[in-house]
């Protein structure tokens, strides 16, 4: 068996006139190379041999950081096992050299389908490899993979908004999956030492800034609060905790795009404002134990149908994540995934922790202000528990201070 490369589809025409080839590429155009072996270039739309590439080898290292080479193995036969894909300018397989004996994946690379073609992508490198699936057809391995979930119907729309990465950064930083450790275990004791508070510092001169002002009172009072008391929170300080933290100020003309963008106390990725508050309420004046919706347009709750016990199971959560003192709501903040989606590839869910992070730092400081104790809980649950099309995100327990 062959290593072979050749253009990516990115290449979608080749010519040559002379020393000159002209390639007609996706990303940048047109392309135009001088070299005294156009044919051995040319034959880079087939395919050939990588151990025949030393003559071209500075016009391949272009090619390379444009994304414009990938890697393949064939049989004798001329049939393709293997395609490598670069998943990033640059990327090349290491030198020819044969995997040792005993040689594994790495733990950072794992199996997902994409068209036909079963991917071996990676967390750890920037390479993906498409493979032949055939052998998925075996009856009792597609029964069994079947079954447990791991095969769909060809037409199965899978939340087309959704990239696996994103999908799975989501499911493995919430609770739900048991076989995984998560949580402050202290993975790292014994690997390292514990890490400095403080990050070194460069070897560079150091300048010494100009005394400043300690700024707003709130922030350097900001602190974690666990120690909640036993009595009800009054229906007020929670109105005035939603209204500053989360409340719609304004709502903004639609764009070229169609989409209304709001501006709330905090940031979002393109004025999206993706988050929805669902509040768990334990001990809330006038308020029936059950999950309420934020409304934040018109500052109000509504309740959900049927959620006392749902609620109930999420503050007991909260209790046990926060030295067994229960709060007296828990607010979830919950994604509306497709809204951010819909606008931008490749990074909506990073979009929506970012937003996630400030919301919870506006709802931390103004529940300072307000002299309410709040802890941001570390995770939650990756499923919804009262509204099954929404993404669990965030949580944050409150309530009315007490004695430590």
């Amino acid at each position: 068996m062959t290593v072979v490369c050749r253009f990516t589809p990115d290449v979608t025409a080749a010519a040559a006139e002379g020393d000159r080839v002209t390639l007609r590429t996706v990303p940048f155009g047109e392309l135009v190379v001088t070299s005294d072996h156009p044919g051995l270039l040319l034959a880079l739309r087939d395919g050939v041999a990588e151990t025949a590439l030393a003559p071209v080898a500075d016009i391949l290292a272009r090619l390379v950081e444009g994304r414009l080479i990938e890697w393949l193995v064939a049989a004798a036969d001329g049939a393709t096992l293997l395609v490598v894909e670069a998943r990033d300018g640059g990327f090349a397989p290491a030198p020819a050299a044969a995997a040792p004996a005993g040689a594994v994946l790495s733990r950072f690379a794992y199996f997902h389908r994409e068209g036909e073609a079963l991917v071996l992508d990676s967390a750890g490198v920037p390479a993906r490899a498409r493979l032949d699936p055939a052998h998925l057809a075996v009856p009792a391995v597609a029964d069994l993979l079947w079954r447990c979930g791991l095969m769909v119907a060809a037409d199965a729309a899978e939340q087309p908004l959704w990239s696996l990465h994103d999908r799975l950064f989501h499911a493995m930083t919430r609770f739900g999956r048991d076989a995984e450790a998560l949580g402050a275990l202290d993975p790292g004791r014994g690997v390292i030492d514990p890490p400095p508070a403080l990050a070194a510092l460069p070897d560079g001169p150091a300048i010494v800034l100009p005394a400043a002002a300690s700024g707003p009172v709130l922030l350097r009072r900001r602190r974690s609060g666990r120690e909640w008391s036993d009595e009800a929170m009054p229906l007020a300080a929670l109105s005035a905790w939603l209204a500053q933290a989360l409340a719609v100020i304004e709502e903004l003309p639609a764009g070229p795009d169609g989409l209304v963008r709001l501006r709330r106390p905090y940031p979002s990725g393109g004025a999206l404002s993706a988050l929805v508050a669902e509040l768990a309420v334990d001990r809330i004046e006038g308020l029936r134990p059950g999950y309420y919706r934020y409304d934040e347009a018109g500052h109000g709750l509504v309740a959900h149908r049927g959620s006392e016990a749902a609620a109930a199971a999420a503050i007991t959560a909260a209790a046990g994540a926060t030295a067994g003192r229960r709060p007296a709501a828990l607010l979830r903040l919950t994604l509306r995934h497709d809204r951010v989606a819909w606008r931008y590839a490749g990074l909506p869910y990073r979009l929506a922790l970012l937003e996630a992070g400030a919301a919870l730092q506006t709802l931390s400081l103004v529940a300072g202000h307000l002299g309410l104790a709040a802890c941001i809980l570390g995770t939650g649950p990756a499923a919804p528990e009262v509204d099954q099309g929404a993404v669990p995100l965030a949580e944050i327990a409150v309530g009315v201070a007490g004695q430590a």
